[in-house]
This record gives C-alpha cells, structure tokens and sequence, in this order.
C-alpha cells in the first residue's frame, strides 16, 4: 500500500466507520415502510411528513447536546446509549402502537441518530484528515443504501415491514454491543497532523471571532446551503420509493432497488469525486454538481419511469460531494478562529433541513400527490444553485 492510501489510526477508523454505516441503516428505511405503514394506520400521506418531522425533532435536540454528554458519559458509552435509542423506537414502531406513540417513537429514534451524528462527527473531524472524512461519509451512504435493501427484501419475500424494522433495529443493538466492548479502544482525539495545516489562516477573515463574522451574510448562506442540500438529499431518498411505487406503478422490488441505487450512487461519488475534487478545484466542483444534481432531481420528478430511475441515480452521485466539500471550504471562507463553531452551525443547519424539508414534501404529496413529493426535492435543489452562486460572490 502506497502512502497516499495509509489510513491514520486504522483501528479507530474501523470503529468509527462502523459508526456511520449504522447511522446510515435506520435513517433511509422510513420511505420504504411507509406504504405498508400507512395502510396498517390508516394514515394519509401527511402521516410520513409528520413522522420525519418528529424524528428530525429528536435528531436536532439531542445533536446539541451531544457534546456535553460526551463529556459526561464518555463517547464510547454515548454512542452505545443512542443505538440502543435508535433500536428502541424502531422496536416500538414494529409494535404498531396508536399513532402518537409511533411519533414519539420517532422523536426517540431520532434522539439516538441525533447525538450519533454529531459525537462521531466531532471525533472524526479532530482524529482523522479531511479525505479520511469524505471516506467515512461514504460508509453513512453505504450503511443508508443498506438499509432500504433489507427492507426490500423482506417485503419482496412476503413478509412485512415490521420484519425489517426488527433486522434494523438487531443491527443497531449489535452495533451498541461492539461500542460497548471496544470501550477503551475510544482514546481521547489529538488532531491529525494533516488537520493542523488545514485550519491555518489564509483569508481576510482569518483571526475574526464568530460573533462578528455572523453579522455578515456569508455565513448565514453557508448555513442556508447545507439546510438546502440535506433537504434536498434526504426528500428524494425518503419519497422515492412512494414516488415510483405509486405514480409510476413500480414494483416493490424495482422501487426498492431504485433507492438502494441512489444510496450506493451517494456512496460511490464521495469516493469517485472526493478523489477529484483537488484536481478541478472545490468550487468548481461544487457549481457542477449542485447543477447536474438539480437537473437530474428534476428528470427524476418530470420522466417516465425508466428515465426517472436514471435522474434519481444521477442525482444521487452529484449530490454525493456537496456536504464534505462544503465542510472543507469553511476554513478558508471563515477563517480559523470561527471554523469549528461553524461548522456545528452548518451540520445544525442541515439536520433542520432533514427535518423540514421532507416534512413539507409530505404534506405537499397529501394535497397534490405522491409526485409533489418528488417536486418539493427539486425545489430544494434549486435554492442550492441559487444559494451556492451567492456563496461566490460574497466570499473575499
């Protein structure tokens, strides 16, 4: 193995990674289950919007606090407690409870993925370097393509939604359980000696504390952006499966595929252009991708099936290096006094957009059609273009 392909710490990467690939699992299983879930509640298609609402409830509230209970707890324990959470509520949504207690089970699902994400993004940006991150967000997108494959599975095999509920939420215990035994492997993080270099000054803004930089508009874009790109990720990979399903009259297993491919598709970019991105430059990359992700969200919302399968695909492996070529471009637009506070901000801004976003898609499907869903994602990209071209000519 060359040095350009060496791994820092290598046993923490492991762990960490098998972190973001379970993170990944439960977050893309609710649009696959929600047909079957919805005819067993008897709940229209607003029920999908309001149950991604109250899951991003609990993302965001326990992501802000997830800091302090790692220095409570210790993030060995933490994570251990929150897959325990993400588990727990999926066991109570299989149960098929009254319908304000499959809410609260979402809020509490979420609280578990909430405080994942954050305490393993954290670790991950002080331990490893910036490619290592891209890679480590490519195992989030391989545990998320995972996820909606087993549930696919079980459905094509007659059996119902509540079986993989149960396989996902064995995943998450037995995840809980490697964090729990691999406790003392969690050392405290000292940055990478390639993170060091990364968050030296370089611009006008460099030296100036958060609070000033806030009162210009910059930051509020970069935040606008991620809460835009998220948005837009998570609505056509939440809605795709009831998109094609029941507009297109797709079958379980196609529709099921469809949205594996999309995941897979994420994963393979931020390997694929995560690689490229220093060769043709950030933003240019950027402007290329939130483009062609645009237009292929819009093929995806406008074609007929087989073609729409195609742009929902392509829309996945455009969309893939937008959020950690976003993160990386923070240092230089913020300077590195502001940088880390920022980028909490950013991550914050894209789990409000998770959780606003395909909530309006939802209700959006419940007045106009499934395909209105897949509208709603469009438009989400759409604000990335227009933001992002903000982005560049406000930035010193």
């Amino acid at each position: 193995m060359t040095a350009r392909l060496r791994i820092a710490r290598p046993g923490a990467f492991v762990l960490v990674a098998a972190g973001f690939l379970s993170l990944g699992v439960p977050d893309a299983i609710a649009g696959v289950a929600w047909p079957g879930l919805r005819d067993a509640t008897g709940m229209g298609q607003g029920g999908l919007g309001w149950l991604l609402a109250a899951s991003g409830l609990g993302y965001i509230s326990s992501s802000l606090v997830a800091a302090r209970f790692t220095r409570l707890l210790g993030l060995a324990m933490l994570l251990v407690a929150s897959c325990g959470l993400v588990a727990g509520g999926l066991l109570l949504t299989a149960s098929l409870p009254p319908w304000t207690f499959i809410l609260f089970a979402g809020v509490i699902a979420g609280w578990g993925s909430g405080a994942i994400d954050a305490s393993l993004n954290m670790y991950a940006s002080v331990v490893f370097p910036a490619r290592e991150v891209n890679w480590l967000h490519a195992a989030y997108s391989v545990g998320a393509a995972a996820g909606p494959f087993i549930l696919t599975l079980t459905l094509t095999l007659g059996d119902s939604w509540r079986a993989g509920y149960l396989a996902v939420a064995t995943i998450m215990l037995s995840t809980g359980l490697l964090f729990f035994f691999t406790r003392n492997a969690w050392h405290r993080p000292e940055p990478a000696p390639e993170e060091v270099t990364a968050w030296a000054p370089g611009t006008v803004a460099a030296g100036i504390p958060l609070r000033a930089i806030l009162r210009t508009r910059l930051p509020w874009l970069q935040i606008l952006a991620f809460y835009a790109y998220v948005g837009c990720e998570v609505t056509l990979g939440q809605w795709a499966f009831s998109v094609l399903r029941e507009h297109h009259g797709a079958s379980e297993a196609v529709a099921g595929a469809s949205v594996t491919a999309y995941w897979v598709s994420i994963a393979a970019g931020r390997v694929i252009l995560g690689a490229m991105v220093d060769r043709i430059g950030p933003d240019r990359m950027l402007r290329w991708c939130i483009a062609c992700a645009a237009v292929s969200a819009a093929v995806f919302a406008t074609a007929p099936e087989l073609v729409a399968i195609a742009g929902l695909i392509v829309a996945g492996f455009c969309l893939a290096p937008i959020y950690p070529t976003l993160m990386a471009r923070t240092p230089a637009r913020m300077g590195a006094t502001a940088a880390g506070e920022m980028v909490g901000l950013q991550a914050s801004g894209g789990m409000v957009g998770a959780a606003t976003i395909p909530a309006l898609a939802g209700f959006a499907a419940a007045h106009s059609g499934v395909l209105a869903a897949a509208a709603v994602g469009v438009g989400a990209a759409l604000l990335m273009v227009a933001v992002h071209e903000l982005i560049l000519r406000e930035e010193p």
